[in-house]
């Protein structure tokens, strides 16, 4: 490995910094960091065209050394799946989603004891959404270069500024997470965060049921109960193609176009009007979908989906929504923290459909846990006073 090692970056800078290329150098590093109990990570990845994330490098930080992995000449990353399962080892990521979706697609491996900078900050009151410059400039009153940021991180070799900048991209990742975990502890907030981060991790699961994709669809609203299933039956494939052709759902089919499909592709459709629905459809898809919607009139009325709520007109309660947001408000003053992080006001419209609208009990999931204790049950008392 040595063969690969990187310059120091600067005289405050890691200890050292190398470039793992190879199965079996990765092996050997992930027998290091087996040692550990926290690492820094961070990726670098291209996402225009594709419907998943192109890795091209992953950082990663521990007792001041630093390691590039380039995913472009390794092809097992068991080693390293372990490393991101090992719930003894503290995984220190800022701003975090978009890193574990890459990292859970490479390795198969959902990261344990996650711990996102950029939400501890925010429960801290350091700031709502807070970019790392701006947290190292705040911690270690270092101000960082910006300039490779848009850089192609695929092309091969990566310049001495495109190592520089992705290895600092990590380096300080440890010293803030020891600050920020010892302000969480001392406040009593260290669980709010392992919450937040345990659903920043759920979300890789749940966005992966296939089955539900309809619902992200706009306007589905609008559809009876057949329609909707045809909407159901085509959104999963969509889902399943665009994941196995790795292009965007767009590539694949538009919102719309399955939304006019839903309506106009019906079991009960003619030849002609059948036809001319999947006329701007490549002939091997519309094929498909053809077959797809035939299954949906084998359906009975109890297997299609239930019609889904239309957005509420929330302006009766404006006045609730304004008294919830003041308390929210007032709450987050008195903790020092971001009003949005508490709670948000698409939260709030949220619940306040969920209680008034169509009077379901108790609160919405974003409520739940530690966000309960502190404003979810008087919020619903002020719901149903």
């Amino acid at each position: 490995m040595r063969d690969h090692q990187v310059a120091q970056l600067n005289q405050q800078g890691p200890a050292a910094v190398e470039l793992v290329t190879d199965n079996q150098e990765l092996c050997s590093v992930c027998r290091q960091l087996a040692q550990t109990t926290a690492i820094g990570l961070d990726t670098e990845f291209e996402r225009t065209r594709t419907f998943f994330p192109r890795p091209a490098l992953i950082q990663v930080c521990a007792h001041e050394n630093i390691w590039l992995i380039d995913p472009l000449s390794i092809d097992d990353f068991q080693p390293f799946a372990e490393i991101l399962a090992n719930p003894g080892i503290t995984k220190i990521v800022h701003s975090a989603s978009e890193d574990v979706e890459l990292l859970t697609q490479l390795t198969g491996a959902l990261p344990k004891r996650l711990f996102d900078t950029q939400i501890a900050a925010g429960l801290l009151g350091y700031g709502f959404s807070l970019g790392y410059r701006k947290l190292v400039a705040l911690f270690e009153n270092v101000e960082l270069d910006k300039q490779e940021t848009r850089s192609n991180w695929l092309k091969r070799p990566l310049r001495a500024a495109q190592l520089r900048y992705a290895a600092l991209d990590v380096y300080y990742l440890p010293g803030i997470h020891r600050r920020l975990a010892q302000e969480l502890d001392d406040s009593g907030r260290h669980h709010w965060l392992d919450e937040e981060c345990q659903t920043l991790v759920d979300k890789q699961i749940r966005d992966d049921d296939f089955e539900l994709a309809y619902q992200r669809v706009g306007q589905a609203w609008k559809l009876d109960p057949r329609q909707l299933g045809v909407l159901r039956a085509l959104a999963a494939w969509r889902e399943h193609t665009a994941r196995r052709r790795n292009r965007p759902r767009a590539h694949v089919i538009k919102d719309d176009e399955l939304m006019a499909l839903s309506r106009t592709l019906t079991p009960a459709t003619g030849g002609k009007d059948r036809a001319r629905a999947i006329a701007d459809i490549k002939p091997e898809d519309a094929e498909v979908l053809v077959r797809i919607v035939d299954k949906v009139a084998d359906l009975s009325f109890d297997q299609l989906p239930t019609p889904l709520t239309p957005p509420a007109d929330l302006r009766a309660f404006s006045g609730q929504l304004k008294t919830m947001k003041a308390r929210v408000q007032e709450h987050a003053a008195n903790l020092g923290m971001a009003p949005e992080l508490l709670a948000h006001r698409r939260a709030l419209e949220h619940q306040t459909l969920h209680s008034l609208i169509t009077k379901q009990p108790g609160l919405i999931p974003f409520f739940s846990g530690w966000r309960r204790e502190v404003i979810g049950t008087e919020l619903l008392e002020m719901l149903n006073p």
